[in-house]
């Protein structure tokens, strides 16, 4: 089961990613990040307890990407591990989103 936890710490936006994103229920990530998108600079998405994502998942992560860039924002990935770590890579999301490894 996907859930996904939002609140704004400062002007981020913090998303905690919690579960397997499947195509069942990736858009929940937009979904949960719509109340706070208008007045977030940043979207920080802390994975560090995110299991798996399917290529929806990824999508999803696009959206928010493109959402945030608009106004000026931009996306940040925190705490993934090794598996995710490997399909955002493998996606090249590192060329465009910024992904701090620790």
């Amino acid at each position: 089961m996907f859930k996904v936890y939002a609140n704004m710490v400062g002007q981020d936006m913090v998303l905690e990613l919690e579960g397997e994103m499947t195509a069942a229920d990736s858009s929940l990530l937009m979904t949960e990040s719509k109340a706070y998108l208008g007045r977030a600079q940043n979207a920080v998405l802390d994975m560090r307890n995110l299991v798996y994502t399917a290529s929806s998942g990824l999508r999803q992560i696009m959206m928010l990407h493109t959402a945030m860039k608009e106004k000026g924002g931009k996306v940040i990935i925190r705490h993934a591990g090794e598996d995710i770590l490997s399909i955002l890579k493998g996606a090249g999301f590192e060329n465009f989103i910024e992904i701090d490894k620790d």
